[in-house]
């Protein structure tokens, strides 16, 4: 996958669903600058797959915080961001259930 900016975006895609779909974990920080002082943020998105408006949220705000205008939030915070959870009730056109038919909302743990 081509990266447009590679520069301050990493992506883990060594982790998997339940139904054996690879979930990215995207790391975003100004790497040139120790972790040290920075605040680390966890930001998820699609818990519920019907949510479709999440997607886009997610894409603005990983556009902004990639973008020359966010270096202030770079230089200052790692972001860790799964931009879609529930990929396998995606994938399934379900509305709030995961492959295995509960609620991610309700529950994280596997069956």
């Amino acid at each position: 996958m081509k990266q447009k900016y590679p520069h301050v975006i990493k992506i883990d895609e060594s982790k998997e669903s339940s139904g054996g779909i690879p979930i990215p974990i995207l790391t975003i920080t100004n790497f040139s600058k120790p972790d040290d002082n920075k605040k680390t943020h966890c930001c998820i998105g699609r818990l519920h797959p019907g949510e479709t408006q999440g997607s886009w949220m997610m894409e603005g705000f990983i556009r902004f915080v990639c973008s020359p205008d966010g270096h202030y939030l770079r230089d200052r915070v790692v972001f860790r961001i799964i931009p879609m959870v529930n990929v396998d009730g995606v994938v399934l056109g379900n509305f709030r259930t995961g492959i295995v038919g509960r609620d991610l909302n309700r529950m994280f743990s596997d069956p």
